[in-house]
């Protein structure tokens, strides 16, 4: 069970295979219980932790395998924050993690969480720059400008309008506001 006071925890591991030599994952890195370099797989976790009734469960992992993917143990974990927060809708009031986390892009990811853009929330709902409907359809240079390609009714605008926040709203929850004064139009 899911709570605004739960916290979403992030730790590495590498699971010692020091006698492998075909396993194509395993490979030789530094392992905080082994105080070595050894030879095994390394894995990213991500744990939601609900303290009001102590249970907690891993909501997510990532192989650390830099060599075939170029990610970094930080790019999993931004990956998996977004997914905690954006796709599975976590509620959460912290993030706890080893010290050596703190990178400062990292960080400022994390403050930013709650300062989401509009143009960011239109993209991540369907809506790509250039996107069109019909002769409406949203610019190629800002997901938040809606344009009339040519031959568009106001009906049309109003209706891809209503499409982008309505789908904004069942992905998110958050309910867009548009900037410009209708007049005989609403998008309710």
């Amino acid at each position: 069970m899911s709570t605004a006071q739960g916290y979403v925890a992030f730790d590495d591991t590498v699971l010692d295979h020091n006698s492998s030599f075909k396993i194509e994952l395993v490979r030789r890195q530094y392992s905080g219980n082994a105080h070595d370099v050894i030879k095994g797989i390394g894995v990213v976790t991500c744990v939601y932790v609900n303290p009001e009734t102590d249970p907690f469960w891993i909501i997510d992992y990532r192989i650390y395998d830099p060599d075939r993917d170029g990610k970094t143990k930080l790019d999993h974990v931004r990956e998996m924050l977004d997914n905690a927060l954006y796709d599975k809708r976590l509620p959460f009031r912290g993030v706890l993690m080893d010290s050596w986390y703190a990178e400062r892009k990292l960080m400022l990811h994390i403050e930013a969480l709650h300062k989401v853009s509009a143009a960011w929330l239109v993209e991540h709902s369907g809506f790509s720059r250039g996107y069109s409907s019909g002769a409406a359809g949203i610019s190629r240079r800002h997901a938040l400008a809606i344009v009339n390609r040519g031959g568009a009714a106001a009906s049309e605008v109003v209706a891809l309008a209503r499409e982008v926040r309505e789908r904004v709203h069942e992905r998110f929850g958050v309910t867009l506001v548009p900037e410009p004064v209708f007049v005989n139009v609403s998008l309710d």
